[in-house]
């Protein structure tokens, strides 16, 4: 038997932690109609494109949000506090 040919990305790609900024499992570029892969909603990308927090790129007639941007706003976020006495 003979083994596949390994490419050279295959090995960072399978090591790689997923989650962290550079390293997502997203593509660069995610279609508005489909940008709920994000579970964020096209309204909230909206809003935020237009407060210049994300990028949006056009392709034609199609709206792309440029995954990174959203990626490096999530970071930016305030890390909720959960625990007793939190939902005051």
């Amino acid at each position: 038997m003979t083994s596949k040919p390994k490419r050279a990305g295959d090995k960072a790609a399978s090591t790689a932690p997923a989650g962290r900024l550079g390293m997502s499992p997203l593509p660069p570029l995610v279609q508005m109609a489909k940008s709920t892969v994000l579970g964020i909603s096209r309204s909230q990308l909206y809003r935020w494109a237009a407060e210049d927090r994300i990028t949006i790129r056009k392709i034609g007639r199609s709206s792309y949000v440029e995954t990174e941007s959203v990626m490096k706003l999530i970071a930016e976020l305030p890390i909720a506090k959960i625990g007793p006495g939190s939902a005051k």
